[in-house]
């Protein structure tokens, strides 16, 4: 019984022991701007960090900032991204990561705008920020594999395509999928690999698919029509909807009748396109 007492002592004098250390911290931060600001802008930039650092609070809480505030700045980046201007839109998806890091899009529109102006390796840290908070999405990862390709590492490509084919077997990511396992196949002749299947058996399981008479050793080979049929028939009892499916299908019929589809091995990289 007396062990309770002296933890809750402990606990109270390891609390104040943080709230000094990150007293001293903020007054080490604001010094450095000295004469740079005003007292009342001090105070202000003072309760803030107060309540990031002391209160648990996040930028955006501290900063009372709305989501729809946030939404607003990400769509001013969204703009400037489809415009071209990159650096600006990086920019603006840094700051909104700094409030929420844990809202995907940000990261992927910064990763895109590093992306664009060919900022590889920034890129891929930042695809993989996105990829951490959207654990479901192939799209960072298919975004990595030519960032790695563009660094002249075929390898680190293999590895991010087997994560986009894998996490990309949902019927809305097919035309993805499909990109991702002709660029895959290329890679492999290129650095005279075998043209092995990428390891997805194990994930549509646990993912909850029928996978029982499914080739998996087929599905990704040439002439696998017949397998695909069924790959699609497991996937869609798993999401339990065949209206997704549907919506996928046309949205890939019209983009090929578009002409703005081309899967051909080699084919110039698109663009990441961003989510308004």
């Amino acid at each position: 019984m007396q062990e309770q007492p002296k933890r809750c002592s402990e606990f109270r004098e390891g609390g104040r022991r943080m709230a000094t250390a990150a007293d001293k911290i903020i007054k080490k931060e604001l010094d450095k701007l000295g004469s740079e600001i005003t007292k009342e802008q001090r105070k202000s930039y003072e309760d803030v960090l107060n309540k990031i650092f002391k209160d648990g609070q996040s930028p955006q809480q501290a900063m009372g900032l709305s989501d729809e505030t946030l939404e607003a700045f990400y769509g001013y980046a969204y703009n400037l991204y489809g415009s071209g201007n990159y650096l600006d839109a990086q920019r603006i998806f840094q700051f909104l990561i700094n409030l929420d890091a844990s809202r995907s899009k940000y990261a992927l529109g910064l990763a895109a705008s590093m992306h664009m102006q060919k900022n590889y390796q920034a890129a891929i840290e930042a695809y993989m920020l996105a990829a951490f908070y959207d654990q479901e999405n192939p799209v960072p990862f298919f975004h990595i594999a030519d960032c790695y390709i563009k660094l002249d590492n075929p390898y680190g490509a293999l590895l991010a395509l087997d994560d986009a084919i894998r996490l990309g077997f949902y019927p809305r990511y097919t035309l993805l999928r499909s990109k991702a396992i002709l660029m895959r196949k290329k890679i492999r002749d290129d650095l005279g690999l075998p043209d092995t299947p990428p390891p997805i058996k194990e994930y549509l399981i646990l993912q909850g698919c029928d996978v029982e008479g499914l080739d998996i050793e087929k599905l990704f080979l040439p002439g696998s029509e017949g397998e695909e049929e069924k790959f699609e028939e497991a996937v869609k009892k798993a999401e339990g909807t065949s209206q997704e499916r549907e919506k996928a299908q046309m949205i890939v019929q019209e983009s090929s009748e578009s002409g703005d589809v081309d899967l051909e091995p080699g084919r110039q990289w698109d663009p990441p396109k961003l989510e308004l």
